[in-house]
């Protein structure tokens, strides 16, 4: 999912640039902004970084009981995925 989220936004931005820029390289990266020991990531330097910040299980759909109570499934789980999307 983040992919294509990374590769529409890449390609979004790609069709707006000026001709003479090069289109060959990303313009958009699935990267941190910081390495673990805390250095600047060199990688995303002029660049639009997408980073999942977090990932939480939306609880709402949890407690839906289905009208025929003889048969018990589990419930598909629903995930909210939080994306930073920031320019370096």
């Amino acid at each position: 999912m983040l992919k294509a989220i990374k590769d529409e936004l890449d390609g979004f931005l790609k069709r707006r640039l000026p001709i003479g820029v090069d289109q060959t390289q990303p313009l958009v990266l699935l990267s941190e902004l910081m390495n673990l020991d805390g250095t600047v990531n060199e990688d995303a330097f002029d660049k639009v970084i997408c980073t999942l910040i977090n990932v939480e299980q939306e609880r709402v759909s949890l407690n839906v009981r289905p009208a025929d109570h003889s048969v018990r499934t589990n419930p598909p789980i629903n995930l909210n995925l939080y994306v930073l999307i920031s320019a370096n």
